[in-house]
């Protein structure tokens, strides 16, 4: 019937359906960003709801079997039936068409520090996993990412975290953990450990993982430093040795370290990061305190956290001095050095990306209702001073 005959409102009784459709003569229809579909009762209860996800254009939202969930139907079908979408024995729905499942972790986990390098190995961790899980953080071998094909195989939603060790999955190549929270480094180290200034007394090991980059100390790509930052309150940052084996297709270790923070009053919540155009990591200090009050405040929430730092440094910590981007520099070397770039200013930063020129960064802002910033330096490759837009 026309929408102009339906009464108002318009009650299904028991054992009936309706079937609600945009034509020439109403104008009723799903929004392609997401609607809420309600069905009551006599008395007004919702008894059944439903939540569409974003569609894309001219593609049908529909139920996918028993699952309860609305996907993308697999191609526009006017005027026929929707293809894909009915129940196939309970299986869990495909991923959208204008995406590729290439990698799954375990329960709880973020997937962190993706980075590829310069001969196409992915590097990419997993945060904070739960139980019997460790936060790891590893590589994908035996594809070559700078050069993709038109197609990826995707990894089956089915995949279980029970397949491997580690709990990590991918649809191609082979995922090789190269270290994990706990485990002993090269100097005896734990992998995450946050060690005091000080005395060298360990005070927790960090599950959390983050940004991860690979600095080459031979042009062939094929040997080098493995930095990863650990996302904590102090924060770490290890550097890993390793060397690429042909005869086995994976990375072998040829040493670590935790690294010494102190000479810029330590890191706090060190997230994620970029490799310059010269070499150098630039990595991220999120979560500073906007309300710096708080820092000094005993009875705030997180204020233990500023006690950790001062069991790390010996001796409480100023909060300005934190909030910033860090650049590594000497990166290709045993010792490298940290300098805080106070330039490009003090907020919550998840990211900075230099631009091809060489003096144009984009930063951005990890908080809510916040901007993108731009930096343009006085010159190229040193970001020691320039604008702030």
């Amino acid at each position: 019937i026309g929408f102009e005959e339906l009464a108002s409102p318009y009650h299904i009784e028991a054992g009936e359906y309706v079937i609600v459709a945009e034509n020439e003569i109403g104008t009723l229809r799903l929004n392609n960003a997401g609607e809420t579909i309600f069905l009551k009762d006599a008395q007004d209860n919702v008894i059944h709801e439903i939540t569409t996800g974003q569609a894309s254009n001219g593609v049908s939202k529909i139920p996918s079997g028993s699952s309860g969930e609305w996907v993308d139907s697999e191609q526009s079908t006017p005027g026929s039936q929707n293809s894909g979408g009915g129940d196939e024995g309970g299986a869990d729905p495909a991923t959208p068409n204008d995406l590729t499942r290439i990698l799954m972790v375990p329960d709880g986990a973020e997937v962190t520090g993706l980075h590829v390098n310069s001969i196409g190995n992915l590097f990419v961790s997993a945060m904070h996993p739960d139980s019997p899980f460790k936060a790891t953080v590893g590589v994908i071998n035996g594809f070559d990412w700078n050069n993709l094909p038109d197609t990826i195989s995707d990894l089956p939603s089915t995949s279980s975290q029970s397949e491997t060790w580690h709990g990590i999955r991918t649809s191609v190549g082979t995922y090789q953990a190269l270290l994990q929270s706990g485990d002993f480094l090269g100097s005896g180290e734990l992998a995450g450990g946050i060690y005091a200034a000080d005395d060298g007394e360990l005070l927790f090991t960090s599950e959390k993982p983050d940004f991860n980059v690979f600095v080459p100390t031979i042009s062939e790509g094929t040997e080098g430093y493995l930095y990863s930052t650990w996302e904590s309150r102090p924060a770490g940052v290890s550097q890993v040795h390793i060397e690429w084996n042909e005869m086995s297709g994976e990375w072998d270790i040829a040493g670590g370290k935790m690294l010494d923070l102190s000479e810029i009053n330590g890191g706090w919540v060190l997230c994620f990061g970029s490799l310059s155009p010269w070499g150098t990591p630039l990595l991220s200090e999120e979560l500073f305190f906007e309300d710096t009050i708080d820092w000094n405040n005993p009875s705030y929430n997180y204020h233990e956290d500023q006690l950790e730092l001062a069991d790390y440094l010996g001796y409480y910590p100023n909060p300005y001095d934190y909030g910033w981007i860090v650049e590594i520099e000497d990166a290709d070397s045993e010792s490298p050095q940290f300098e805080k770039l106070y330039s490009l200013g003090r907020f919550s930063h998840e990211n900075a990306q230099v631009m091809p020129d060489r003096k144009t960064v984009y930063l951005s802002d990890d908080e809510y209702g916040t901007v993108l910033f731009k930096f343009i330096s006085d010159s190229e490759a040193n970001l020691d001073s320039g604008t702030l837009f």
